[in-house]
């Protein structure tokens, strides 16, 4: 197992209070597969993954839970000893590329700058910074790569751009790659360019993928196995295929009917979940184990029972 987060628990100060974000989240990657976090904003899907590269905000901590990576477990490290797995064996596709560039330096010298980070491990001892950042431009699908290198994030489109992203998180062939909303923003057509370039990525490197979404169809088409979170825990987990199937909590079937259908009637509503997350603040005060409780049509005393089929786990009151 190339990478297993055991009851990760992240915790923010702030002047209401301290917000619980993520609490006691639990999923393993193996390598060459794609997991996918999905659910609302809010959720704790970015929030797990900036705990697992290790960069979360001054005002963030860790309250628990593990992140164990080959084998090491990452929460025991220094901030430096983790700098040298960021970068080098882990990468990130960060949600916005615009605000994630630096926008005052040539997109080639931020793709060198990774490569100058980690220069010193195997197998980038050998390679030439600049050739090996042309490489990974023309990689990317971006015309003129040499020329492409010496120009700024503003005189890029939002799909090159995001293809810059991936190039800075692929620089120095890492064996897991983080993607925050890699589409968002995106037309659909740069959005099909992205996912495949990903997946072929992907297929000729053997990279993990650890994807954060809130689109169910992205997750169809580009993953192995998912886990649905709400109000910072995840509420089901399985393989894509079973959890489509057979949703078995009421808020992953919510998510699914709230889906625009190509056999809706013209003007109709779409399906709504009633009711709203409440603030991060007020977590530890919701029902347990499942914070849908108070928004969910099947509420009753059974809905504090865990079912699950092999591989497929579910906090709901429903039988399998």
């Amino acid at each position: 197992m190339l990478l297993r987060v055991k009851d990760l628990s992240v915790e923010f100060k702030t002047s209401a209070g301290n917000a619980r974000a993520v609490d006691g989240v639990s999923f393993n990657i193996e390598e060459g597969k794609t997991h996918v976090l999905v659910g609302e904003s809010g959720c704790g899907k970015s929030v797990t993954s900036l705990a697992v590269i290790g960069l979360l905000p001054g005002n963030a901590s860790l309250q628990g839970g593990q992140i164990e990576f080959k084998g090491k477990d990452l929460t025991k490290l220094s901030r430096t000893e983790y700098r040298e797995y960021r970068g080098s064996e882990m990468g990130m596709i960060f949600q916005e590329p615009m605000t994630a560039l630096n926008p005052v330096v040539r997109v080639g010298h931020q793709i060198e700058e990774a490569i100058r980070q980690h220069r010193h491990k195997s197998p980038l001892k050998n390679e030439d910074p600049f050739k090996r950042s042309v490489e990974l431009i023309d990689q990317m699908g971006i015309k003129e790569p040499e020329k492409s290198y010496y120009k700024y994030p503003h005189e890029l489109s939002g799909g090159m751009r995001q293809r810059i992203m991936i190039a800075i998180a692929l620089a120095c062939r890492p064996s897991l790659l983080i993607a925050d909303e890699p589409t968002t923003a995106l037309d659909v057509t740069t959005q099909e360019q992205i996912l495949s370039l990903m997946k072929e990525l992907q297929n000729d490197l053997g990279t993990a993928i650890l994807l954060i979404t809130h689109n169910l169809g992205v997750v169809a088409n580009n993953a192995d196995s998912m886990s649905v979170m709400y109000a910072g825990q995840v509420v089901e987990e399985g393989p894509v295929s079973e959890i489509f199937q057979n949703p078995c909590h009421p808020y992953t079937e919510a998510l699914f009917r709230a889906i625009p259908s190509l056999t809706s009637v013209p003007g109709s509503a779409l399906h709504t979940i009633p009711g709203s997350v409440p603030p991060a603040v007020e977590f530890d005060r919701m029902p347990s184990p499942c914070r849908f409780f108070e928004r969910c049509e099947y509420q009753d005393e059974r809905c504090f029972k865990k079912s699950s089929v092999p591989g497929h786990n579910s906090y709901c009151r429903r039988e399998t």
